[in-house]
């Protein structure tokens, strides 16, 4: 898996679904200035604050590394290259962040979530998960869907099953592993993402 140039990676290469190269060095992410960045982070300090004081229970951040971030996005660029998507079409594809939260109380065994049992200050916590999207012509929406579910090889007209339809026809189950992020994932195979609290937040800025 390639995200940068090598002697081994051309950009001009196309033939291959399981490489691709990269080359945004003339690119610039400087959208969000400091002062903006503070007023977002102290406003939703404010949500979540009682009479002025603030909650230190309550999640302000997740953190993912940057490697996780990075397969993710390679799982969902296979995909679409798999499909015969165009270069336009790939371009479209994206990442929904869902904000959740954990249950609270003892969890049953078995479930996906009795990792909580071991940590049950992350019970009742906010929390995010990744969804992959794909831009869909036919309704104007950027739809969920899963790479894994999606690199049908019957299906190469660039519109996977969405995630809706999965579970309409009941071809996924609530068991079913995704092709997603969690914070704190027990159960991936890539290193968990953190919540902030209630760990410690070293290295925080907000």
């Amino acid at each position: 898996m390639y995200f940068y140039l090598t002697k081994n990676c051309k950009l001009e290469d196309k033939t291959s679904c399981n490489k691709f190269c990269y080359d945004y060095s003339k690119e610039r992410f400087n959208e969000l200035t400091l002062g903006a960045a503070d007023t977002l982070a102290n406003e939703f300090k404010n949500s979540i604050s009682v009479g002025g004081v603030l909650d230190s229970n309550a999640t302000r951040s997740v953190w993912f590394s940057l490697e996780r971030m990075k397969k993710l996005i390679y799982q969902v660029e296979r995909s679409a290259c798999s499909l015969n998507c165009t270069e336009t079409q790939a371009q479209n594809l994206g990442l929904r962040f869902y904000f959740g939260k954990y249950p609270t109380g003892p969890v049953n065994s078995g479930s996906y979530f009795t990792f909580l049992n071991t940590v049950p200050q992350q019970m009742g916590k906010t929390t995010l998960f990744i969804i992959p999207t794909y831009f869909d012509g036919t309704t104007s929406a950027n739809t969920d869907f899963d790479p894994i579910w999606a690199s049908n090889p019957s299906n190469k007209s660039c519109k996977p099953k969405t995630l809706n339809t999965l579970r309409d026809q009941r071809l996924i189950s609530p068991i079913s592993r995704l092709t997603a992020v969690a914070a704190d994932d027990p159960n991936g195979m890539q290193n968990k993402g953190s919540l902030c609290p209630p760990v410690n937040c070293p290295g925080s800025s907000f």
